[in-house]
């Protein structure tokens, strides 16, 4: 059951706020499980990372019907975005990311997270930030929408068996692989599921 959402004034836009009921699971088993430093850095690196993505959205004005929140970032319901936008404001919250990598002299923790997500992220696979950026990119090249899906696909699978073939190379084990494998199910599934803008439908 989703907690009850809640408005807040931000930037002169009121946004609808809601929690994951997976952030109340997997937060404290990632305190009890890993070192304190790391969390908090995962913590900073996906605030900073988000933050990118709604500056960007706010320098195209883009309305931002509500926010949620998860263990892996911030899911915003936006309006529709054009090819433009959507390739800036995909590309918005990986580029902050790298502005914490140059500080990984006084903030290594965070540093080395928002590297481990910028990484991930920009694999052009959507509805990752990466696959966002490549679908915008292909729509302006002004291709059938079943273009770019076939191309989309072809790319998915290339990606995901790649990453595999090279995971089964490190001899990384059998639980390393399969969760890689659900991730990119479960992305696969978001693609067919939906054509939003991040994580959703209309989502950012």
């Amino acid at each position: 059951m989703r907690s009850p959402p809640f408005a807040v004034r931000s930037l002169r836009v009121r946004h609808r706020i809601t929690v994951s009921p997976y952030i109340y699971i997997l937060l404290p088993a990632a305190v009890l499980m890993l070192p304190l430093r790391f969390v908090l850095g995962w913590c900073i690196a996906v605030t900073v990372h988000e933050w990118g993505h709604y500056l960007a959205l706010r320098l195209f004005r883009i309305p931002i019907w509500a926010l949620e929140i998860t263990p892996f970032g911030i899911r915003m319901h936006t309006a529709q975005l054009g090819n433009k936008e959507g390739l800036v404001c995909s590309l918005a919250g990986p580029l902050f990311g790298l502005l914490l990598i140059c500080l990984s002299r006084f903030m290594p923790y965070s540093a080395l997270c928002a590297f481990v997500q910028t990484v991930f992220n920009l694999l052009p696979i959507y509805p990752l930030d990466g696959g966002r950026a490549f679908r915008a990119a292909l729509g302006m090249l002004r291709l059938p929408v079943q273009t770019v899906h076939r191309i989309e696909n072809l790319l998915f699978f290339f990606v995901a068996g790649g990453t595999i073939y090279i995971l089964r190379l490190l001899r990384c084990g059998i639980v390393p692989t399969v969760l890689i494998i659900g991730i990119f199910a479960q992305k696969f599934l978001a693609n067919k599921r939906n054509n939003g803008y991040n994580r959703g439908d209309d989502d950012f």
